[in-house]
């Protein structure tokens, strides 16, 4: 039985982005909080990491996955795995072999900590967490997925992303994403030291930014 810190259980999944090295050890390149509107929203909308996230989490997160590890074989493996907490235990929810993350959910690990997962994997290195957490950084870093709005005809509109970019306050990284295939029209990279700026995106009406008629 392994458990994080006691934190809100208010619509909150804690994803990781992590690898097993050479030897079967989990090296985390991340840990997120993957946060919704409220219980019944499940879009992959808004992730955020920091400093503090990492320093709460972090030892219970890597005594989670060395069970993992005593009861498998697995060796030069990179994952995506997400957790939700219950009454301070940890229940996976849903784990993703061979990735860290769609969309480049991957890339916030290098905004916030510059953190390359792809280089630690290839190299088999670990992060400096002591060094990372001792830095005293108290901003949050957020992954925003622009929603595509409910009524969008690819042949009638479009997406005002001067005007959805102007929304952030601190833009790190702004990906536009062509959404005629998909249900996200960008992703943004996003630094605050206030988080409600950067959960504000969880309530936002995307369909201010659909240009044409």
């Amino acid at each position: 039985m392994f458990s994080l810190s006691k934190i809100s259980l208010t619509a909150k999944n804690w994803p990781a982005t992590l690898f097993f090295d050479c030897n079967g050890e989990p090296i985390i390149n991340a840990i997120y909080c993957h946060v919704f509107a409220d219980r019944k929203d499940t879009r992959d909308l808004v992730y955020y990491t920091s400093s503090s996230v990492m320093e709460k989490y972090l030892g219970g997160m890597l005594d989670f996955l060395k069970l993992i590890a005593t009861k498998t074989t697995v060796r030069n493996f990179p994952l995506h795995l997400e957790v939700r907490v219950s009454n301070g235990i940890i229940i996976p929810i849903e784990v993703n072999p061979l990735r860290f993350g769609g969309f480049g959910l991957a890339d916030l690990a290098r905004h916030a900590f510059g953190i390359n997962s792809y280089r630690n994997y290839f190299l088999d290195e670990k992060p400096d967490w002591d060094g990372i957490i001792a830095r005293k950084d108290m901003a949050f870093y957020a992954f925003v997925v622009g929603q595509r709005p409910d009524v969008f005809d690819p042949l009638r509109h479009g997406i005002d992303h001067a005007a959805y970019r102007a929304t952030f306050s601190n833009l790190l990284e702004y990906v536009p994403i062509d959404a005629s295939r998909y249900r996200f029209f960008s992703t943004a990279f996003a630094r605050s030291e206030e988080l409600p700026e950067l959960l504000k995106y969880l309530h936002m009406d995307f369909s201010q930014f659909r240009t044409g008629t």
